[in-house]
């Protein structure tokens, strides 16, 4: 039977009707959501918990050891779910992996099962200010600087999200119900698919480009966009929408609701945002241009770097047009901002050859946007997958 708190806005009340009662995590995963998860529900008073995932138990043995000293966890593993799995069960966890229109999703749902994921618990008790960045490529180094740049400004900053940060961490009432704390969220468009369940989108909502990506799990392009589109789709007018214009899909996401704010590395077609043209950054604002950072004298060997230059104007956008942060604050934060691993991580240098790793850079257009960023340089690429 479904649990639903008499006070929906209150995570303790969930949680006291779930004591004793049957929760399901379907899907441990390999990224330790799942375990997050599963440590979350444990500690209930005499909750029964029960994982359900397709892969076997040697391969989920990392995150099973850390579950070893809960009693009140039993597995179904190595096998795909079947309806009977969830009898009995008040909550069901689903993996984000896992799509809503999964027909045993639908199933589960038409018969009354209650299904969350941390994001669509977190986006419905959380009181405090929520950042989300999107995008196909970008969305962490931008999220990780947003949070870098709040910070220094002393906010109280939460950040998780995609960036292997669960949400679980970050559900106590004594966060939940904190206003002054401001959440900066990588979502990834799986992660956005549950924002239609709980009807709200971030107050600012990031998006950094669209590009062709997931369509093993949408089977085609809009359907991809439309997922990418839930950042944005439930805001209000006091809620702020930063877009690339330098990308082909920024106008369909500028119908929404929110205050728009644009940046681009050629031209802002409308009357807010920041333009970077050659080393030097303009700050646009009713169709008149100012000076505002300069690349040289900042951390060059990042944002020297075209698709870095992207993701700087973005997170420019949310701290000086959002949260009013001081210029020099923002300088002093860039100039020691070490990047992201993993992402044109400069790695080694060998008899004169710098070598980098961008291992993100799972698809074409974003292998393509790493090369141009060495542009007049030899360029050797080690590239596989």
């Amino acid at each position: 039977m479904m649990i639903k708190s008499k006070n929906d806005k209150s995570l303790n009340g969930l949680l006291s009707e779930l004591k004793g009662k049957k929760i399901v995590i379907w899907g441990l995963g390999l990224n330790f959501g799942g375990l997050e998860a599963t440590k979350f529900f444990a500690k209930i008073k005499k909750a029964q918990i029960l994982i359900l995932d397709t892969k076997r138990q040697e391969e989920l043995e990392e995150s099973l050891k850390k579950l070893q000293k809960y009693k009140n966890i039993s597995f179904l593993l190595g096998r795909e779910q079947r309806e009977e799995d969830f009898e009995g069960a008040s909550l069901i966890i689903k993996n984000p992996a896992i799509p809503w229109e999964n027909p045993l999703v639908k199933i589960l749902q038409k018969k009354g099962f209650r299904i969350e994921t941390d994001i669509s618990l977190f986006f419905r008790f959380f009181q405090g200010q929520i950042i989300g960045i999107t995008g196909s490529k970008g969305k962490t180094t931008t999220t990780v600087l947003i949070g870098e740049l709040l910070k220094s400004d002393e906010r109280d900053v939460l950040l998780g999200g995609n960036i292997r940060i669960s949400l679980f961490s970050f559900l106590q009432n004594k966060i939940l119900k904190d206003s002054k704390k401001i959440a900066v969220l990588e979502l990834s468009s799986f992660q956005l698919e549950d924002l239609a369940k709980v009807k709200r989108s971030p107050n600012v909502a990031v998006v950094t480009n669209i590009l062709r990506d997931h369509l093993n799990r949408y089977g085609n392009y809009e359907k991809y966009i439309q997922a990418k589109k839930n950042i944005s789709c439930f805001q209000t007018r006091k809620d702020f929408l930063v877009l690339n214009q330098d990308d082909k899909h920024w106008n369909s996401f500028a119908q929404g609701k929110g205050q728009k704010i644009y940046f681009s590395l050629k031209k802002i077609k409308q009357n807010e945002g920041f333009l970077l043209e050659k080393s030097q950054i303009y700050k646009v604002e009713s169709a008149k241009r100012k000076p505002f950072l300069n690349l040289i004298g900042l951390n060059e060997e990042i944002f020297l770097k075209i698709n870095n230059q992207k993701n700087l104007l973005a997170s420019l956008a949310v701290a000086d047009k959002v949260f009013k942060i001081n210029r020099e604050k923002i300088k002093k934060t860039l100039k020691k901002f070490p990047g992201v691993p993993l992402r044109l991580e400069k790695v080694a240098i060998k008899k004169g050859i710098v070598f980098y790793n961008d291992t993100t850079a799972t698809m074409t257009d974003a292998t393509i946007g790493a090369l141009e960023s060495f542009k007049n340089q030899k360029i050797v690429l080690i590239s596989g997958g």
